[in-house]
């Protein structure tokens, strides 16, 4: 999940114009996202919503060379620096969790 996570925020923000066919995918990745970190920490639960992750991140990937290939600076821009941010919301360590 940590390398499908920044992939799959990357593919969000890329996709936003396309919300009204992917709302259904929007939503239940948020809600669940959003009810696993108030309430649930444990994996095996988020493993439900991983296809829509998946989904999201081959997009993601899928819109980033699309705009590499057609020279789209902002998009790429975009696409880059929420791979980044992304990658460093979930790669980062959290002070008094973890061992």
């Amino acid at each position: 999940m940590a390398w499908v996570a920044p992939l799959a925020l990357m593919g969000m923000v890329l996709a936003r114009r396309r919300w009204r066919e992917l709302w259904p995918l929007y939503a239940l990745v948020v809600t669940q996202a959003a009810t696993f970190t108030v309430f649930l920490v444990l994996s095996r639960y988020r493993l439900a919503s991983l296809a829509c992750w998946i989904v999201f991140a081959v997009l993601g990937l899928s819109l980033l060379l699309e705009a590499l290939r057609d020279r789209r600076r902002g998009e790429l821009a975009l696409g880059l620096g929420s791979l980044v941010l992304g990658g460093l919301l979930v790669l980062l360590p959290i002070e008094g969790f973890g061992p």
